[in-house]
Formats: C-alpha cells, sequence, structure tokens
C-alpha cells in the first residue's frame, strides 16, 4: 500500500499544472511574504541571494517545480547573485508547461505602507506617490477602481479604507476631489493617508527607451524635441507614472526639453507635475506656448526622503489643439548635478463658462453660372464640448468665382467670436443633354417588352428629334414606337439596316416644343424564341436634336443591357396518352385463375405504376428527361401486365385444364359458325386453327389432341 501510495503521489506530481508557491515550512530566513494575488515575493534583505530565494519556497500542493531567478532584461541570474531591484521569479509547473512570473520586492516588512499600481492591470490611476502621499487617477475613477488597482510594494498583507476630504468612510461611487486612501500595514503599527488628485489628461514625459530622442507616444502626441548638450535616460520607478520617470542630464543653467501636448477641450485647466526628488537635482521652469507656468520646481532633497513627488504648477487658460511645453533648466538648490526627473504632467478642467472654440465648415455645392446659397446658420462648438447653431454674416461673392467649375472658400462673422465660418464651395460643370433609355432588364425567350426613351437637362426648347436604335437581331425584334408626349407626337419608323431602326419625332406647332424632356417615346420589342438564355443590349446609337432655329446637337450614345432567360419547354402529351391507355387497360382487366384473366395482386401493381407516371405528368419542375422515364417505365409495366394474363391449354376451349371429349362437344355445338355470324363473338374461341369458321378442321384438331395425350 506504502509503495502504490508514493507510486500515486509521483504519478500526480508528473502531471500537475500548479504554479503557486508558499515560504517553505522548514525555513525562510529570507523570505517574508508570497502573495499569490499579487504574484508578488517580499524580500527581507536587500542581499538575498538567488539560490536562497528559490531554496525557502515550495509548491502549494507538493507537486515538484522548477525555479529560475531572471533580471529585468531576461537574463537568467546565478545562484550566488543578490537579487535585485525588477528581477522576477519564474515557476515552471511539474508539466513542464504550465509558468507563472514572481515579482520580488526587497526589504519587505510587517509594518509596510508603502503601495504601487496593481501590475495586472492599473488603467485608471496614473501613478502613486509614496513619498508624497498622492494618487493620481483620472476622473471617473471609482472607490471600486482603486481598491482593485493598488496593492502592497512588497507582497505584505496590507488593509484599505477609503474617505472623503473630510474623513468620511467612502465604500462605493466615484471619487471626488480631496478623497484620501488610508493604507495600514499587515502588522497594524503602521498607516499612510494617500491625498486623490483627479485628472482629466495626462501627458507622459518619459520615453519607450533609453535611445535619444525615441518617444513613445501618448494619444495626441508628437516626438520630443532635445536642446543640444541634454541627455535622457528613464529610470525605473514602480510608483511612477508608466512605471519609469525621465531623468534629464543638464549640463548648463538655460538648456531645456521640449515637447508637445494635445488638449482635447479648450478651458481652464489646474497643472500638476509629477517628478523624483534627490540630492543631486536641478530646478527646471515649465513654460507653455513660451509663457512661464507656476513657480521653479525644486527637486531637492536629502537622500533619505528621496522619492516621488507632486507640484502644483497652478492654472491656465488652454484652447483645444496642440501647445508646446518647454522645461527650462534654472539652476540648483544644493548638490552637484543639474539632472532633472520628469514623470508627468497631469491637466485638470475647472469650472468655467463655455466659450466658443471652432465653427465647423459648411459644404456646399453649386453648377456653374449658378450662385451657391450660402447656409444662414453655422455650428459653433463651445470648451465645454457642446455645440449650437450661430447666425452668420457672409462676405459677398463674386460672379466669377462659379462661372467655372472648381472650388472655392467664403467666409463669414459669426456673433461671440473672432473665429470666422467657413463655407467650402464646389462647383461643377452644368450637366449635359443627355438621352435616356430604360426599362426592364430581364425577360423571358419569346416575351415582348418595352423600353423608355426619353431627353434630360434639356438647355433649350426642342422641335425635332433623329433617333437610331441598334440591336441584335438574332435575340431580339423591333416592334414599334409609340409617343408618350402630346407635344412631340409626329412619329416616323425605318428599318435602316438588319440591326437598326430609325425613328424621327417632331412637334406640331411653336406651342407644342419639348421643354422640359422626361419620357418621350415607348420602345416595344419581341424576344426572339431562342433556345438558351443570353445577354443581349439596345443602343441609342446617334441621336440628334434640333432647336427652332434649326440648330442641330449630337448626344452621346446609351446602351441598355438586357438578360434574356430560357426556359425550355416540357412536352408530355405522349406521357398522358399513355396514362390513358395504361387505365383503360387496368379498368377492363379482372383478377382470377380464369382464362383471359390476371393473377391476384397484378392489378395493384400497375395501378402503381399509372400513379408514378401521373406524379411526373402533374409535375410542374420535371424536365424531358423525367417525363420521358415516365413513360417508359409505364409501358413497361404495361408490358409486364398484359404478359401476366391466364392463357388456355391448345384445345382446352371449355377452361378445365384438359383437353377432352368435352372440349369435342363444345366444338361440335358451334360447328358450321363463321365470322359473318352476328353471335361470332360468343363462339370464335371454338375458331381452334383461326381461319374465320368452325369446320371439321377444328374438330380434328380436338381429335388429335385428344389421342395424343391418350
Amino acid at each position: 500500500m506504502l509503495l502504490g501510495s508514493a507510486f500515486a503521489s509521483q504519478q500526480a506530481q508528473a502531471a500537475s499544472s500548479n504554479t503557486d508557491i508558499q515560504l517553505k515550512a522548514a525555513g525562510h530566513v529570507n523570505l517574508l511574504a508570497v502573495n499569490l494575488a499579487q504574484r508578488k515575493i517580499g524580500l527581507i534583505a536587500a542581499t538575498t541571494t538567488a539560490l536562497q530565494l528559490k531554496s525557502q519556497i515550495e509548491s502549494t500542493d507538493g507537486s515538484q517545480q522548477a525555479y529560475a531567478v531572471q533580471t529585468a532584461t531576461g537574463t537568467t541570474r546565478a545562484d550566488g547573485s543578490a537579487v535585485a531591484f525588477g528581477d522576477v521569479l519564474i515557476v515552471t509547473a511539474a508539466d513542464g508547461v504550465s509558468k507563472t512570473t514572481y515579482r520580488t520586492a526587497t526589504l519587505a516588512t510587517v509594518s509596510n505602507s508603502y503601495i504601487e499600481p496593481r501590475s495586472s492591470g492599473s488603467s485608471n490611476l496614473v501613478a502613486v506617490y509614496n513619498k508624497g502621499l498622492t494618487i493620481t487617477a483620472y476622473k471617473g475613477t471609482t472607490v471600486a477602481n482603486l481598491l482593485d488597482q493598488v496593492e502592497s510594494s512588497d507582497g505584505t498583507a496590507q488593509t484599505y479604507a477609503v474617505t472623503d476630504a473630510a474623513g468620511a468612510a467612502k465604500s462605493a461611487g466615484a471619487l471626488a476631489a480631496g478623497d484620501k486612501l488610508v493604507v495600514t500595514s499587515q502588522d497594524g503599527t503602521a498607516s499612510f493617508t494617500f491625498t486623490i488628485l483627479l485628472v482629466d489628461f495626462v501627458r507622459e514625459l518619459d520615453t519607450a527607451s533609453t535611445a535619444f530622442g525615441q518617444y513613445t507616444l501618448s494619444q495626441g502626441l508628437t516626438t520630443s524635441v532635445f536642446s543640444a548638450g541634454a541627455g535622457v535616460n528613464n529610470f525605473a520607478q514602480n510608483s511612477a507614472s508608466n512605471g519609469t520617470h525621465l531623468q534629464v542630464a543638464f549640463t548648463a543653467i538655460g538648456q531645456w526639453i521640449e515637447m508637445t501636448a494635445n488638449v482635447p477641450a479648450a478651458g481652464e485647466y489646474e497643472v500638476n507635475l509629477g517628478f523624483k526628488k534627490n540630492n543631486g537635482r536641478g530646478n527646471p521652469q515649465l513654460s507653455i506656448d513660451g509663457v512661464n507656468q507656476g513657480p521653479l520646481v525644486d527637486e531637492y532633497i536629502v537622500t533619505t526622503d528621496a522619492g516621488m513627488y507632486m507640484a502644483n504648477l497652478g492654472k491656465v487658460q488652454l484652447s483645444a489643439g496642440n501647445h508646446t511645453l518647454r522645461f527650462t533648466l534654472m539652476g540648483r538648490t544644493a548638490g552637484t548635478s543639474y539632472t532633472v526627473s520628469l514623470d508627468f504632467l497631469g491637466f485638470t478642467l475647472q469650472s468655467a463658462a463655455p466659450i466658443i472654440v471652432s465653427v465647423t465648415p459648411a459644404d456646399v455645392a453649386t453648377v456653374a453660372g449658378t450662385a451657391p446659397v450660402l447656409p444662414s446658420k453655422a455650428t459653433a462648438v463651445y470648451s465645454d464640448g457642446s455645440s449650437q447653431q450661430a447666425d452668420v454674416a457672409w462676405e459677398s461673392i463674386s460672379p466669377a468665382q462659379y462661372a467655372a467649375a472648381g472650388s472655392f472658400t467664403v467666409y463669414g462673422a459669426v456673433a461671440g467670436t473672432t473665429i470666422k465660418a467657413a463655407a467650402n464651395v464646389t462647383v461643377t460643370s452644368a450637366p449635359k443633354t443627355a438621352a435616356l433609355l430604360s426599362g426592364t432588364g430581364s425577360v423571358n425567350a419569346g416575351d415582348t417588352f418595352e423600353l423608355t426613351y426619353g431627353l434630360s437637362n434639356l438647355k433649350e426648347d426642342i422641335y425635332s428629334q433623329d433617333i437610331t436604335l441598334t440591336y441584335d437581331p438574332s435575340k431580339v425584334e423591333f416592334i414599334s414606337a409609340t409617343s408618350l408626349n402630346s407635344t412631340a407626337n409626329a412619329i416616323y419608323t425605318k428599318a435602316s439596316g438588319a440591326n437598326t431602326v430609325r425613328i424621327l419625332m417632331a412637334s406640331l406647332g411653336e406651342n407644342n416644343a419639348v421643354k422640359t424632356g422626361g419620357n418621350l417615346l415607348s420602345v416595344k420589342w419581341q424576344v426572339k424564341p431562342l433556345t438558351g438564355s443570353a445577354q443581349t443590349a439596345i443602343a441609342l446609337s446617334n441621336v440628334i436634336i434640333a432647336n427652332a432655329a434649326g440648330e442641330e446637337t449630337a448626344l452621346d450614345s446609351v446602351s441598355h443591357n438586357l438578360s434574356i432567360t430560357y426556359t425550355p419547354t416540357v412536352d408530355k402529351t405522349a406521357l398522358n396518352a399513355a396514362i390513358a391507355s395504361a387505365q383503360s387497360t387496368y379498368d377492363g382487366a379482372a383478377e382470377g385463375n380464369q382464362p383471359g384473366q390476371y393473377p391476384a395482386g397484378s392489378k395493384a401493381a400497375l395501378q402503381t405504376a399509372i400513379h408514378n407516371a401521373m406524379a411526373a405528368a402533374d409535375s410542374a419542375s420535371a424536365s424531358q428527361q423525367q417525363i420521358d422515364q415516365a413513360k417508359a417505365d409505364l409501358d413497361a409495366a404495361v408490358h409486364t401486365f398484359l404478359a401476366s394474363v391466364i392463357t388456355r391449354i391448345p384445345g382446352d376451349v371449355s377452361g378445365d385444364g384438359k383437353v377432352s371429349v368435352a372440349d369435342l362437344a363444345i366444338v361440335a355445338k358451334y360447328y358450321g359458325k363463321s365470322n359473318t355470324d352476328a353471335d361470332w363473338n360468343t363462339c370464335k374461341f371454338a375458331d381452334l386453327n383461326g381461319d374465320g369458321k368452325i369446320d371439321i378442321e377444328d374438330l380434328a384438331i380436338i381429335a388429335k389432341l385428344m389421342l395424343n395425350f391418350e
């Protein structure tokens, strides 16, 4: 039993996909905590080696796991080297496939109250500053978002409570400016109170890589530009925005770093700068669009208090769109360096009366020679994102501007703002007079159909029209043309070739000119009796119109495509005749065991064959092949039925199954009868040789058969 249990345990371990770990029960002097929810390991000492870390943990279910310590860049750390900031532990399950990454945190302590954004997702948070005791989050963040997106910096178990600015508990709902997060350490001996700053949008100041001038662009941002002599690097900091902050190693006062921020909506904004204080720092000055914003930022502090802090840089009016941000080195408070730390700029929109920040351009179209009709109002967009219609006083337009095809812009004054309204005018050429040919696009072979001829965009009165229609005579045939307009009712037609027909139309009198175009003529056609589907086209290959002065204008040709559908006919005449004949045979037949009768069940088989043939004859979708096959099947069934008739033994005129004196007597009874007698049908069965009479030869046939049988 013990061996069996051990084997089963080994099998379970081999199949385990568990990557959860715990502190080893036998001892973990270098480790304080394993936080499975945060996937974090708290190290007590800063000099803990990779081997000590791996040897002081174990799986939560006893399965065999493999451990490897890697640096932040993915290099495997040697067993004897100390675990450093950013290192991770890779746990591989017994199945050799499942893996989990645990972050390491040095100097873990049960009295720790430091926190950081949760690594598995903290989209509502901008940064968590443990030294400045500030949490920056986006507006709209809820209590639940906050509690779900922060975690301890070293994996220890902390407790959290949210309060409003007055200290009253807040368990749910959206966060408000001044709300606080109270963090209590695992042992309950230490507590930090973080003030929550809410912002509308953030301009990240750190780069994606340490390469000079290469930036990760947040929404609406462009690549930064540096003055000569400045060096830039990213430094990891868990509580910083994006996990890193930018350090610019200025070397002289007056050097600067400049970038662009896109402001989504106009208004007054409060500006806050996040940065890291240290004992080797310079003092930067922010300017926005060339104007200094807020005071100098003093980034110096003694090493023991180094960490992330926030500086309020006051309020500024910003319009929507791009603005230039510049940080200029102005000096230093103390230390030996001019290095400046920059993490992010947070912008918080203040309440303010909305103002017009833009006017939506209007798009107007007209044809050459016609003055454009401009809208009386334009859409004004306000700083709070709202919009409404505003009256516009447009500048005058010269007729030369719309005399020909092209485009131009007209500007107008809008009340309450200096921002101009704009109307983008597109001028197109006046449409040409055109001949039209319309009607059905699909017909059946053998059908008749009509097409309609007309004119569009007439520029003057028309008195006569010369129309030539071209077609494929193997597919369609011209029948007639009928006027649809009482002012153009003189019609003359003539076939001018095997594939063309010419139609002349004339208006009768000065008052009957064609003025507005529209449908003028109905042309009737006949589709040829094709033997297959086809495509064809009927074209207005030549159309000439003339005005009252006799001036002619040739119009562009136009074609009308036509799809001809051929539906083959199915001839069921032979099948229906066969059905009638079979039914007559069925009706005149009798089942029995006498000569001339049919075996039992034979009529039912014939009736089934008749019904099958009738089903084919009644089917609207049956092909000719199916109809022909149905007739052949019925003919075969009738033949089989007729062949099954019960016949007599030769000479057995009595039908008793033998030739005897009884048969001789019956023939003798009808002796002398012939096919000229009126009752021949009742006795012709005794005419054994079929010569049309009953005589001595028939009696001899019976006698010979009797003698042969005996």
